[in-house]
C-alpha cells in the first residue's frame, strides 16, 4: 500500500527525515527550550530520589495554582510552570511536538518575535487556567499551551502541510487545528475535566492567533504607510531622471538666444531685398 503523500515510503526516507529536523532545529530557540524541560524535570527527579526537596514540593513551588499567585504572590508560576512537566509520557509528547513543529514556526518569525509569541501563548495559558480553576487549589503544569499555539501558526502558514492526529489519522494542518480547537472549547466547557488543563490550551491556542493577525494587521499598515511616504520622493526622483528641478528657475541664469535665419518660421521671399 503506497504511503500517503508527505510521509516517507521506507525507514531510510524516515531517518533522512528525522535528520533533517535534527539539522532544521539545531541552535534554535525550540531545541534549547527541549533542553531545558528535560533538565527541569531530571533536576526535579534526582532533587526527590537524594531525599533534598520532595516532588510535591517542588510542584507546589514551580506550578501554577490559585494559592500560588494570590496568596504568596509567587509570579515566577506564569513562566516556570510551562517549562516542569508531571510525567514522562507528557515530557515525551510535548517536547516531541515542539522540536518537530517548532522551528519552522521560529524561522518564519524570526528569534525575537518567537521568544514573545512563546511568552504570550504560556502566559495566555496560565491565565486561562486560573480564570477557569478561581479559588481552588488545583496546579497547572505543561508546555501544552505554547503547543497549541505553535499548532495554530502552522495552520496559519503551512496550512496544507499533514499531521498524524493521535499517530494514525493523517490530516492537513488546517483542518486537524480546527478539530482539536473544537475538542478543546468542548472539553473546557464541559463538566468532566479528566485532569487536563483544556482551558489553558485553549487560551495558548486564541492568543497565538492573536498574535500572529496582530503582525499581520501591523505589516499591512506599515507597507501602507511607506508606499504612502514614498510617493513623493519617487516623483521627485522621477522627475530629476526627467529633466525637471523643482525651483531651478530661481538660480538659473538666464540667456536669450535668437533664432539664425536658417530656423525663422517666416522667412522673406527670395525677389524682395532683406533691409527696406
Amino acid at each position: 500500500m503506497k504511503p500517503p503523500h508527505g510521509y516517507p515510503a521506507d525507514d531510510s526516507a524516515f531517518r533522512s527525515v528525522l535528520a533533517h529536523t535534527w539539522h532544521q532545529s539545531r541552535g534554535t530557540i525550540s531545541l534549547w527550550t527541549v533542553y531545558v524541560c528535560v533538565g527541569l524535570f531530571v533536576a526535579v527527579a534526582i532533587l526527590d530520589q537524594i531525599g533534598l526537596v520532595s516532588r510535591q514540593s517542588s510542584i507546589s513551588v514551580l506550578g501554577l495554582s490559585y494559592v500560588g499567585i494570590f496568596r504568596y504572590c509567587w509570579l515566577h508560576q506564569f513562566f516556570t510552570a510551562p517549562l516542569l512537566h508531571g510525567g514522562v509520557v507528557h515530557l515525551v509528547f510535548n517536547m516531541l511536538s515542539l522540536w518537530m513543529l517548532g522551528p519552522s514556526v521560529e524561522a518564519i518569525l524570526g528569534r525575537g518575535r518567537y521568544l514573545l509569541f512563546s511568552a504570550l501563548c504560556a502566559a495566555s495559558s496560565m491565565t486561562g487556567f486560573l480564570l477557569f480553576n478561581w479559588g481552588t487549589g488545583n496546579i497547572v503544569l505543561g508546555y501544552s499551551g505554547v503547543i497549541f499555539g505553535i499548532l495554530v501558526a502552522q495552520g496559519v502558514f503551512f496550512p496544507n502541510n499533514l499531521i498524524a492526529i493521535f499517530a494514525f489519522f493523517p490530516l492537513r494542518m488546517k483542518y486537524a487545528v480546527l478539530i482539536l480547537g473544537a475538542v478543546e472549547l468542548y472539553l473546557t466547557i464541559s463538566p468532566e475535566q479528566g485532569g487536563i488543563a483544556h482551558a489553558a490550551h485553549l487560551f495558548g491556542a486564541l492568543s497565538a492567533l492573536i498574535f500572529l493577525r496582530g503582525i499581520s494587521w501591523t505589516h499591512s499598515a506599515w507597507a501602507a504607510m511607506a508606499r504612502l511616504f514614498r510617493r513623493p520622493a519617487r516623483r521627485i526622483i522621477d522627475g530629476r531622471k526627467r529633466g525637471w528641478r523643482p525651483l531651478a528657475w530661481m538660480t538659473k541664469k538666464r540667456t536669450i538666444k535668437l533664432p539664425s535665419a536658417t530656423h525663422r518660421r517666416y522667412a522673406p521671399p527670395k525677389d524682395i531685398p532683406w533691409e527696406l
